[in-house]
């Protein structure tokens, strides 16, 4: 079970989250390139244009997904952003296993990872499906490898690869506004992004706008769309980021809560916080390789 420095009461139940600090920023990834980043003038025509789709409207509730009793948000984070950055692109909704990278990136046991982690992983080596020829590849709440018959888990390695992340930029540190800036660019030019919060007693009290606890950061969550903070917005810190939670629709506002800026102000200083602009496809051809 998670440790319980992820676990936090919601109701009658529990919540997990499950992000790990990294000693230091990751590397490995190109940073978000200066000129995506778009003006908040030009971020404002975007979202008035009339035809523009919110995600709430795009993405039902049909389109959450939870991570149950387990510390696994950075999977459950990267696997909301490839998806929805996929329908993007194809317009054709596939499901992917968030179980199959978080067994790749926890050490083998349910007590977290960290939110860089979870994003090489869906570069390098991809998402399994969640479902291949009518079968379900990893069960649902698995996190061990060692735990799901060899044969089953190479086909589900081999379908991974053909569903990668593509264009994956770091975001910026340098300050929280510049961060801000690049991750309201990346989503106005249809993009996705992975967020790091941090859950305390106000957050788990969320509203339509997430509450604050102050905090370098234990929890990860993707961000799919871009909501004015007040009716006539003056700059880029009354625009909020629309995050789809990984926790039961029951959470805030139907399942989603608005981030604002101070919810990264300090957590982007301590991870890299992500921008998912395509995807790889290239599905596995069950015709030719079967699970047995």
């Amino acid at each position: 079970m998670p440790v319980d420095e992820f676990k936090f009461r919601h109701g009658d139940s529990f919540v997990y989250t499950g992000m790990k600090t990294p000693e230091t920023r990751p590397l490995s990834f190109t940073p978000f390139p200066e000129q995506k980043i778009r003006g908040f003038d030009e971020i404002i025509d975007i979202l008035d244009n009339p035809n523009r789709v919110p995600a709430r409207m795009r993405f039902g509730q049909d389109r959450l997904i939870n991570q149950g009793n387990r510390s696994s948000c950075n999977a459950y984070m990267a696997a909301a952003m490839w998806m929805r950055q996929n329908y993007m692109e194809t317009g054709t909704w596939v499901d992917v296993s968030p179980e199959f990278i978080y067994m790749h990136i926890n050490g083998g046991r349910d007590q977290g990872s960290m939110l860089d982690d979870g994003m090489m992983f869906i570069t390098d080596t991809g998402i399994a499906r969640l479902v291949v020829d009518g079968k379900r590849l990893i069960p649902y709440g698995a996190y061990r490898k060692d735990k799901i018959p060899m044969e089953q888990l190479r086909f589900a390695s081999q379908d991974a690869a053909g569903q990668r992340a593509g264009e994956c930029y770091l975001m910026p540190n340098s300050s929280p506004e510049k961060c801000w800036a690049a991750l309201l660019s990346c989503l106005a030019g249809r993009g996705q992004v992975g967020l790091a919060v941090h859950v305390g007693n106000n957050y788990m009290n969320s509203g339509k706008i997430a509450g604050f606890d102050r905090g370098n950061g234990n929890h990860a969550i993707a961000g799919d769309d871009i909501i004015p903070l007040t009716t006539n917005p003056r700059g880029i810190e009354d625009l909020g980021i629309d995050s789809p939670q990984s926790w039961n629709p029951s959470f805030a506002d139907n399942g989603r809560t608005i981030i604002t800026i101070k919810h990264i102000a300090q957590t982007c200083r301590v991870h890299g916080l992500y921008g998912l602009r395509s995807v790889l496809t290239n599905p596995l051809d069950v015709s030719q390789t079967r699970i047995k």
